[in-house]
């Protein structure tokens, strides 16, 4: 009966690697001008520094639920205690744990009272969080008591572009990340129509049509491991395979889009399945006639 056991043992292991095992990410930062790769920003995916609860972990261990964004350079991530968490990324040292806000609520305006990760979220930018409120936008300090610090007062946005005469709200183009909104320099980015991206003023919600020819018309990333990924993809879905990758959208920052990128898991083929069934209904039957033998 040992001897079944052992070998059951060995047969899980073996299935575990067969079926795929955890891959860790690493971050891939492309340029929001060009959608080029910048490869001084790319191979680390892990947290590190001291005193952060996701400190030595790696980016693809992050749940999405608990991804905040990408802003000046700084993973924002919630942690379980509902403290919002910042983790500074270098190539050479990892991505060490830098503080944690000190609220878990919002402070003033009409979302005074609400969690500092909900729904009304839309991203941060130059140390305040962006929220949607009932008359427009809003924003809070980052850190400390998340204290409003200015209501915008508009109630659609306007000037032209994809989003003329919209609320603002999440589920509208790269609005609807998971969390992980991109709004850089008061401008909330958006992908047009034809493919391309464009902006937003946050506060007066006016289409900023002079920032196109600054960022370019460029419709897909141009190099690594993500070439040839559409934004009209991206905007549809923040993560998903491609090239043999798995990537996740982490947000933007310093006109630079972050990913996390790991080899997509091997699936399976059905005859693999059948094989591992088999394998288990022999094991099964040994385990029988040891029982039998005894």
């Amino acid at each position: 009966m040992g001897q079944s056991k052992n070998a059951i043992a060995k047969w899980l292991i073996a299935s575990s690697f067969l079926v795929g095992a955890t891959v860790h990410a690493e971050v891939w930062v492309y340029d929001e001008v060009t959608g080029k790769n910048l490869s001084t920003w790319t191979g680390n995916g892990q947290l590190t520094g001291t005193l952060g609860e996701f400190s030595g972990k790696n980016i693809s261990q992050i749940e999405a639920s608990r991804w905040m964004g990408v802003e000046d350079g700084a993973f924002h991530i919630m942690n379980s205690a509902g403290y919002l968490e910042h983790y500074y990324p270098y190539l050479s040292t990892g991505t060490p744990y830098c503080c944690a806000g000190t609220s878990k609520t919002l402070t003033g305006g009409d979302l005074s009272g609400l969690n500092v990760q909900n729904a009304n979220y839309l991203g941060a930018t130059n140390n305040v969080m962006y929220y949607a409120d009932n008359v427009g936008t809003a924003w809070y300090g980052e850190l400390g008591n998340h204290v409003i610090g200015r209501n915008d007062t508009w109630t659609t946005f306007s000037g032209g572009g994809s989003l003329n005469g919209k609320s603002v709200q999440r589920g509208v183009g790269l609005l609807d990340m998971g969390g992980n909104t991109d709004i850089s320099d008061d401008y909330l980015m958006n992908v047009a129509a034809d493919g391309t991206l464009e902006y937003y003023y946050m506060p007066t919600g006016k289409y900023a049509a002079g920032l196109e020819s600054t960022y370019g018309s460029w419709k897909s990333f141009a190099s690594g491991k993500l070439s040839g990924l559409t934004l009209s993809t991206l905007a549809q879905n923040a993560s998903g395979t491609f090239n043999g990758y798995s990537y996740r959208y982490l947000g933007n920052s310093n006109d630079q889009m972050y990913f996390d990128v790991s080899l997509a898991p091997a699936v399976p083929e059905s005859s693999t399945w059948m094989m591992m069934g088999l394998g288990l209904a022999g094991l099964g039957f040994a385990m029988r006639r040891s029982d039998k033998k005894r």
